[in-house]
């Protein structure tokens, strides 16, 4: 039998995070993987999405400038196909680095298999090769959910195939045509990815215009519908699916008006959630429901065992509003974390730094710093003022809101080209609570506005 301090089980963003802070602390922590270390974060979604996301924008460079020398775009399309063997070479190459650096910590071991609380304080892990009964003083689960459910109220035959997230990000398939149901930031992002592949995109979104993304800020909402027009993606409000039909390797989608039509390859953004059985939380006696496990701000979990049970990231029921603070509030309460350092979250291993102060709904199109314009309204009413800046060739916009009276910045809206170059410029300046004027001259300078 293993026995560890800590217990971490799940090796995604999360979990190679607080591994990565306790280990640097000089505690003793196990880590626990089913299946490859990184977990979703670096081998299915966020980091595919990453690379697929650059290595699209390059193609579609190379494709604008080669549109009318047909043979030269017929071997550019030749090529897209490589982009997915280039994704699962630098993902692999991650993988390996990511490992290597976690075995450099002495006091951090790396177990591989199926865990599940077998009672109140000890964990099972069942491999192929061997078992393990584990013993700690506390257990972090930063597990993913593992439940997938499509969002759509539509009957869908079960021959139909829908595009799983991971073959979108790994573009384990290049279509022709790509139907998306459903407008969300991340099927923005998708068509995105694959119109600058080019592949012509359908979206069939059954809100009207003007009530889709509500959440989100409207000027980036209309550039962002802008700039897919301008790519050529279809987008058909208003257009609710009834039913997704198979026939003669095809997909038909009827709408609730009748209307039919024909289509190959559909995604379909999907729910995640954890299934009742999931890790013999049942066993704890601890509160949870699909989506997610019940904990406090400090990831908490009340139940049956003795020992303390945390839940960070992910499988954290959805209610909990700041679920990274919730982690720097538990390595604070840990004292990994000084108190100064509150809101960090930030590891050297995947090389990722987010603070609390970026809310990033997607690297592209849209990422917020400091107040949202709604956000603002609320703090400081009709205080409240917005400039927005496009740069020339409209693939960006930035847009800063300021307090009138005193033209101080209190938040901005990056989206497009803009978003990468300006996060850390903006981030300083939210945080120092810089003039407008000295920030959109610095911006327009650079810009040669």
């Amino acid at each position: 039998m293993l026995s560890s301090e800590y217990l971490v089980i799940g090796s995604g963003q999360t979990g190679i995070f607080v591994t990565e802070e306790l280990a640097k602390a000089g505690k003793k922590v196990i880590l626990i993987e089913q299946d490859i270390v990184g977990g979703s974060f670096v081998n299915e979604v966020d980091m595919p999405r990453s690379i697929l996301m650059k290595k699209s924008q390059i193609f579609s460079k190379l494709l604008s400038s080669t549109a009318k020398n047909k043979k030269i775009l017929t071997e550019l399309v030749k090529k897209r196909k490589e982009i997915s063997s280039d994704i699962t070479k630098e993902i692999r190459i991650l993988q390996k680095e990511l490992l290597k650096k976690l075995e450099d910590y002495s006091n951090v071991k790396i177990i591989k298999g199926q865990a599940e609380f077998s009672s109140h304080s000890l964990i099972e892990v069942n491999s192929e090769e061997e078992r393990h009964l584990i013993g700690f003083k506390t257990c972090i689960l930063a597990v993913g959910k593992n439940l997938e459910e499509v969002r759509i109220n539509a009957k869908i035959d079960k021959k139909v195939k829908l595009l799983s997230r991971e073959e979108v990000y790994t573009l384990i398939k290049i279509p022709k045509t790509l139907t998306i149901i459903g407008l969300t930031i991340e099927t923005i992002e998708i068509a995105h990815i694959y119109s600058n592949l080019g592949v012509v995109v359908d979206i069939y979104e059954e809100e009207d215009k003007h009530v889709c993304l509500s959440n989100i800020d409207r000027t980036a909402v209309n550039y962002t519908l802008k700039q897919l027009l301008r790519k050529q993606v279809n987008i058909h409000f208003g257009w609710k699916v009834a039913s997704i039909k198979y026939s003669k390797n095809s997909n038909t989608i009827e709408s609730e008006n009748g209307e039919k039509v024909k289509v190959s390859d559909i995604f379909v953004p999907t729910f995640r959630g954890l299934d009742s059985k999931y890790l013999g939380l049942e066993k704890i006696g601890a509160k949870f429901n699909k989506t997610g496990i019940k904990a406090n701000n400090y990831g908490a979990v009340k139940c049956k065992s003795k020992k303390r049970i945390i839940a960070l990231g992910e499988c954290v029921d959805n209610n909990i509003e700041s679920k990274k603070d919730t982690i720097n509030n538990f390595l604070i309460n840990q004292k990994v974390f000084e108190n100064d350092k509150s809101g960090v979250f930030q590891s050297s291993l995947l090389n990722n730094i987010t603070t609390k102060i970026i809310k990033i709904n997607s690297k592209n199109p849209v990422s917020t710093i400091g107040l949202s314009e709604k956000e603002a309204i609320s703090k400081y009413g009709s205080q409240v003022k917005q400039k927005v800046i496009y740069n020339y060739n409209m693939s960006g916009f930035c847009k800063l809101i300021y307090k009138d009276s005193n033209k101080e910045l209190i938040g901005s809206v990056l989206a497009g080209d803009f978003s990468d170059s300006l996060t850390p410029v903006l981030l300083q300046s939210v945080q120092n609570k810089s003039n407008l004027l000295e920030i959109s001259y610095y911006i327009e300078s650079i810009l040669d506005i």
